[in-house]
Parts: structure tokens; sequence; C-alpha cells
């Protein structure tokens, strides 16, 4: 499937954020590095906007 869908993104660069986010996704990969993951790893939200609104 593959469609166009209405949204917004933006970097996560503020690294508190970017460590409450990447804690979670390491444990759930089972890393051990999340520091490494917060300096270097890129970081995106993306939120799709509602196309009945």
């Amino acid at each position: 499937m593959r469609a166009d869908l209405p949204g917004r993104a933006r970097i996560v660069s503020d690294p508190a954020e970017r460590q409450s986010i990447l804690e979670t996704v390491a444990r759930n990969w089972n890393r051990t590095d999340v520091d490494a993951m917060v300096q270097h790893s890129p970081l995106i939200e993306v939120q799709l906007e509602d196309p009945a609104a």
C-alpha cells in the first residue's frame, strides 16, 4: 500500500527529550548504549493530521 498522508515532522533535538525516548527504544531493542544513541541517532517525530478535520 502507498499513500500520501498529511502530517508534520520535527527533529527531536532536546537532549533530555532524546534521552527519555531513546531509553525506551534501547530497552525494546535490548541495547545498552543509550548515551551513544542520544549522541548519534537521528530522531524525528511525525504527527499525522486527521484528513477529516
